[in-house]
């Protein structure tokens, strides 16, 4: 199973880099067009929303990879059942509040789609890239709750 999600998570990561080779070449173009010709328009909405889409499809990775900053200062004097008791416990509320976040970013979006919101510039809308969000939110709750299984599971042994 780890194996699986490692795989999907890197496949996100991968995703997430290409996103950032197209905001690197978006900022890129917009400085070449305004040195040459008039200024490309809506380079900050663009880019806006490829960093975005970067970052949220880049959260599972890291969360798989434990890339995020850990407290172990404490946690380092205690058992390795206590360990695994207080991850279970840290990735079980975290899953939780993952859920709750994917739902509603996922309701924002589709907010943003009924109400036809688009941005000022380039009128793009902005629904698809809160769903790529949402999505990437998404893939992190799911590692915390293997993460959280993991634990308990190390626990019961």
């Amino acid at each position: 199973m780890e194996q699986k999600l490692k795989k999907v998570t890197s496949f996100l990561e991968k995703i997430s880099w290409i996103c950032l080779m197209a905001a690197m070449l978006v900022i890129v173009a917009g400085v070449l067009t305004r040195a040459f010709t008039k200024p490309m328009v809506g380079t900050d909405e663009y880019t806006g929303f490829i960093m975005a889409c970067f970052i949220g499809l880049a959260l599972a990775h890291c969360a798989i990879n434990d890339g995020h900053i850990a407290v172990e200062m404490l946690m380092v004097r205690f058992s390795g059942k206590v360990q695994d008791v207080v991850s279970f416990i840290i990735n079980g509320i975290s899953a939780v509040f993952w859920a709750i976040a994917t739902w509603n970013v996922g309701k924002y979006a589709y907010s943003m789609y009924t109400g036809g919101e688009v941005t000022m510039t380039t009128t793009l809308p902005f629904y698809p890239y809160i769903y790529v969000v949402a999505f990437g939110v998404f893939g992190l709750m799911i590692v915390a709750v293997f993460k959280a299984i993991e634990s308990i599971g190390r626990v019961v042994k």
